[in-house]
């Protein structure tokens, strides 16, 4: 493994491919607003992981190009981000077949989907909620450790729980914490105190804002009754 965590998210679909489609959206446009949210989520926390993605803009990218970017990277793991369609209820999240690695980042997927209230559908291997056997391609042309993850359904009342950007951000959490959980990273959520000033301070700035105000009222005052230029100038400058 590098000196660095790198992780690789992969936003599903794009330009000339959108993905499943409802008539609020594209896959490919919330597939790419979870992926930059994983991405902000780790690199917000650690300066110890690289993280990028296989796409930032809406353009069009087959899935060898896309293995082909996480491989030229040394990616330590590889998600790539879905969302389903064809009917249906519930998270689906795909490991290549033996791999163990594999497995256990994908078990650590649904752990966070189930977080956020999704209910299992299918975790494993194989194509289709494993009624196919088989390995999706970014599975079986990646060199890291992968998964693909599909959070629910667009076509359904599925849609329900990410039909707001608030709900996709949350699901982008869930990936970048499981990429970290992957390395038995400590995750810290904790934000810093605010410190709030106390009440001697306050009425201090608030004594100090009234006396700037009462000075620059007074220069006002003398500017209005001077006549010549020279005192104008002068008195403009003594303005702070």
């Amino acid at each position: 493994m590098s000196e660095l965590f790198k992780v690789m998210f992969d936003p599903g679909h794009g330009g000339s491919e959108p993905g499943a489609v409802n008539k609020y959206t594209r896959e490919a446009d919330i597939n790419l607003i979870v992926a930059k949210a994983a991405k902000n989520y780790i690199e917000q926390r650690s300066t110890d992981f690289k993280v990028e993605l296989t796409r930032y803009q809406d353009t069009t990218m087959d899935r060898q190009t896309r293995c082909a970017i996480s491989n030229s990277f040394g990616s330590d793991l590889f998600m790539s981000i879905h969302h389903n369609a064809g009917g249906g209820d519930g998270f689906e999240v795909y490991h290549y077949t033996g791999s163990e690695q594999g497995a256990k980042l994908a078990n650590l997927l649904a752990e966070e989907f189930t977080a956020l209230d999704q209910n299992k559908r299918f975790v494993g291997s194989g194509l289709y909620a494993g009624t196919k056997p088989g390995n999706y391609d970014v599975l079986a042309l990646t060199d890291a450790p992968a998964v693909l993850g599909e959070f629910g359904f667009m076509d359904t009342k599925d849609y329900t729980q990410f039909d707001e950007e608030e709900e996709l951000i949350k699901i982008g959490h869930g990936y970048g914490r499981a990429a970290m959980r992957f390395f038995n990273y400590k995750i810290s959520d904790e934000q810093k105190p605010t410190i709030l000033p106390t009440i001697s301070e306050r009425l201090l700035a608030l004594e100090t804002a009234i006396l700037e105000v009462s000075e620059s009222q007074k220069v006002i005052n003398d500017l209005l009754n001077n006549k010549t230029i020279n005192d104008i100038v002068t008195a403009l400058r003594t303005i702070k």
